[in-house]
């Protein structure tokens, strides 16, 4: 560590935890130990600027965001406006697309998305363009009173429609142009004058994506690359792994001679975990960006070359996502307490059975960890592509993966050759029991997280030249063009039935004369409301539709402020206006909180419309205010009364009800553990240890041999299958937890207390976790008495027994607490 870290006087946990942890290796190097070089090695890379990366704020990042938003939304509106063009109408949808794209994270982030939005904008206008000049031909009385009942049915099939991916939007415009010419009678006898005019939105919107794209692009002091921070996250990540395997080796190496520096390394250990699935969820985010901008870099390079290994930085991240589940079964067996350990912390022949295992496992130990971090840091130099087109390591004769190959058959020898010898020391032990069966199966899955993750590491390198062939452009159109639809199941459609009777009832500000002389010419923002609030769970909605209120208000009492003091000719002048729509859209992005973005953006979106469409259609700042507010309260109100009365589902009662599902679901898997234990003890009883179980099986094995493996093989199967049911359950539960906090209480029910049911949350995921190291343990376990040719002394101290007794304790307090 630096010398500014050692003289600072301020210190933050990780700063201490690794501060601590280098003094106990330096005490430990006086004594002659080995272990200053694996905690050197540990402590490398939490140098001062990790720490300050993890602990500072989000400073550049809201800038970089803001400076581009508020400079696009400048040009965009100079471009459009101050040119005195008459070709592009609607300026404010442009804005609106804009700055949906804008705020993306990257420019590979932006531009897929700005893709889809195009295409869906095509689909969408071409076919209301035709529905719109069908519903001209049979005259106006029967346009306005078709246009309801089509506006729903076209919303229905908006919202069902699996072509689509932006379908909120694609509502909104269908909307716009389908309702064109209702009452325009210079548009209703001219086919060619509406078409220019859908074409002109279609040219807005495209004005205003294309405007974001180049944004994105220019360099504030950087372009907004998604490269910029990967290389950072796999850094960060290659640190963390290499964190992780050095904590668990230094676990068990000094695991019942120095307790002091294992609970040490169980703090950084557990700092490792949650930093790298943090890392991985974000590195698995910002990987197909990368991917899309080095292939533009590649397309403008004009590079047929190689330079690096396409859909590598891809591949690397789904791999440290899936090795998340050995990552949480090393983190549970090596920092909790299970099954009683604690009991036996200071007795000497325990104690000895933890020094032999770690001396009989230390050379095999340190071989594994060092070839992981070596592959480990080479799979990370291949995802920044780093090679430039030369060889790798894993293209070399005495390749990676075969070194790990070769270890991992040496380690699983010495594994063999180490469990027995400590577990002689306790079989005649009086303390054989459950208590010391904790150290053994603790033990067990760090050395079965350990073993799988390399295991993985090498399949990975042993696969990594595969690159996925190409699909060509006809198989992704059709792939395309043959998405299934929804089941005909009503929790399907439930949302585009909702969505058509809000734009149903909405429709009727543009075809009822009351209503419409009221709401000219802004007769559409009932409808428009009804699109942008509408989402799955009642509790989102209804938190979009009080940001919506929300923005709007806000920005009209800016827009109003500012005309107070300007006064009413002034304001209407271009260098008064653009000046405040960049001024307060860089202010509302900048404030805009990421955990709910909707209102800061919804408000920069509508200082633009306030101004500029408010001029179009020959309205002063307050009218037009006025009536926006109110017509967007309208359509809030009309889709509230459409969620909770005609279309009612309350997230409450269903995230109390998936919560209680997990507990009984949790409850039937443990029924089934000791089931799938009971075959096991079984299979365990009938073993021979002459052949191997599948030799017997395969052979000519008596029929009661055969069905007892089948009976076992059956109950495993049975049990993944329950353990999946209650990971779906707790996985919904917890998606819309934050939709039922959202809810609106009525009296009606009790209303959810957010801290108590995150913590709750919490509880079922720490449960699933062990649940999958259960499930995992008990097939690992089998192993010994499926595939074993020689008896070991594990067999004869009746390991499936020993489980069984302790299930049988969580069944009974699951019964308790089910009842």
């Amino acid at each position: 560590m630096s010398t500014e870290h050692r003289e600072s006087t301020h210190h933050t946990p990780i700063e201490v935890v690794v501060e601590s942890f280098k003094n106990e290796a330096e005490n430990h190097g006086r004594r002659g130990s080995c272990f200053p070089r694996i905690v050197s090695q540990l402590c490398h890379g939490w140098n001062r600027k990790i720490i300050r990366q993890d602990n500072g704020g989000d400073f550049p990042r809201r800038i970089d965001g803001a400076v581009r938003a508020a400079l696009a939304c400048g040009t965009y509106f100079s471009v459009l406006m101050l040119s005195g063009q008459q070709t592009l109408p609607t300026v404010w949808l442009g804005n609106l697309f804009l700055l949906i794209v804008t705020l993306k994270d990257s420019v590979g982030a932006s531009i897929p998305f700005a893709a889809r939005l195009i295409r869906d904008m095509v689909l969408t206008m071409g076919v209301s363009f035709v529905v719109n000049i069908i519903l001209h031909s049979m005259g106006t009385r029967a346009f306005s009173i078709l246009l309801p009942p089509v506006a729903g049915a076209f919303t229905f099939f908006i919202m069902s429609c699996p072509y689509l991916a932006c379908k909120n939007y694609m509502v909104i415009i269908m909307w716009i142009v389908i309702q064109l010419g209702l009452h325009d009678e210079d548009l209703t006898n001219s086919h060619m004058d509406q078409a220019k005019l859908v074409l002109g939105l279609f040219g807005t919107c495209l004005a205003g994506i294309m405007t974001a794209i180049i944004f994105m692009t220019i360099p504030m002091p950087r372009p907004a690359l998604a490269s910029n921070n990967v290389n950072q996250l796999l850094a960060q990540s290659d640190r963390d792994m290499q964190i992780l395997l050095y904590s668990t080796k230094v676990v068990w190496l000094n695991a019942g001679t120095s307790s002091n520096t294992v609970r040490r390394a169980h703090g950084i250990l557990e700092l490792a975990v949650e930093r790298l699935k943090c890392c991985s969820r974000k590195l698995k985010a910002n990987a197909n960006a990368v991917e899309v901008e080095r292939n533009i870099a590649r397309f403008f390079a004009m590079k047929k070359g190689n330079d690096y290994r396409k859909g590598s930085l891809i591949q690397w991240s789904n791999f440290i996502c899936d090795q998340q589940i050995h990552v949480d079964t090393i983190h549970i067996a090596v920092t909790q307490r299970l099954l009683e350990g604690g009991h036996t912390a200071y007795n000497e022949q325990l104690r000895e059975a933890k020094i032999s295992l770690a001396s009989n496992m230390k050379e095999t130990l340190d071989s594994l960890v060092d070839i992981a971090i070596e592959s480990i840091q080479v799979c990370t130099a291949v995802a920044e592509s780093k090679d430039n087109g030369k060889p790798t390591k894993f293209d070399q004769e005495d390749s990676l993966h075969e070194r790990i190959e070769e270890i991992l058959v040496k380690t699983r020898h010495a594994w063999g050759l180490a469990l027995p010898k400590a577990e002689s020391i306790m079989l005649n032990s009086d303390l054989a029991n459950v208590p010391s069966l904790a150290f053994f199966v603790r033990r067990m899955h760090v050395f079965y997280g350990i073993y799988k993750f390399c295991d993985g590491l090498k399949l990975y390198m042993k696969n990594a030249d595969q690159v996925p062939e190409r699909k060509s452009t006809w198989c992704l159109f059709k792939s395309y063009v043959t998405q299934p639809w929804p089941p005909l199941v009503g929790k399907h459609y439930r949302l585009p039935f909702k969505a058509s009777v809000g734009m149903i009832i909405a429709s009727l500000w543009a075809v009822v004369p009351f209503l419409y002389n009221r709401s000219s010419p802004f007769e559409i923002w009932p409808a428009l409301t009804v699109a942008s609030v509408n989402l799955a769970t009642a509790g989102a909605s209804y938190n979009k539709c009080i940001d919506r209120l929300w923005a709007i208000l806000l920005a009209s009492a800016f827009a109003l402020l500012v005309q107070f003091f300007t006064g009413e000719h002034l304001f209407l002048e271009d260098y008064v206006k653009l000046p405040i729509v960049v001024s307060f859209t860089f202010v509302a992005i900048y404030l805009r909180n990421p955990s709910r973005p909707y209102p800061a953006t919804y408000a920069a979106f509508c200082i633009g419309a306030i101004l500029y469409g408010s001029i179009k259609n020959d309205f002063d700042v307050e009218g037009y205010v006025t009536d926006r507010i109110v017509l967007t309260f309208v359509g809030v109100i009309i889709f509230v009364l459409v969620e909770f009365l005609l279309f009612p589902r309350s997230s409450r009662k269903s995230v109390q009800v998936k919560a209680k599902t997990f507990l009984t679901q949790t409850h039937t898997y443990m029924i089934q553990a000791l089931t799938t234990l009971n075959s096991m003890e079984h299979l365990a009883n009938h073993a021979d240890t002459k052949s191997t179980w599948m030799e017997q099986t395969q052979t000519s094995a008596p029929a009661d041999v055969k069905t007892v493996t089948d009976d076992f093989l059956c109950n495993v199967d049975i049990l993944q299958s329950f353990q999946l049911d209650a990971q779906v359950s707790m996985t919904k539960a917890n998606n819309e937890l934050q939709s039922a906090v959202n809810e609106p209480c009525l009296g009606l029910s009790h209303p959810i207390n957010q801290s108590l049911w995150i913590n709750l949350m919490g509880e079922e995921m720490q449960c699933n976790k062990q649940m999958q190291a259960l499930t995992e343990a008990i097939k690992s376990l089998s192993e010994f008495y499926l595939n074993r040719s020689d008896p070991l002394p594990l067999m004869r101290w009746g390991w499936p027994a020993l489980y069984k007794d302790i299930v049988e304790q969580v069944v009974d307090q699951l019964s308790v607490c089910c009842s």
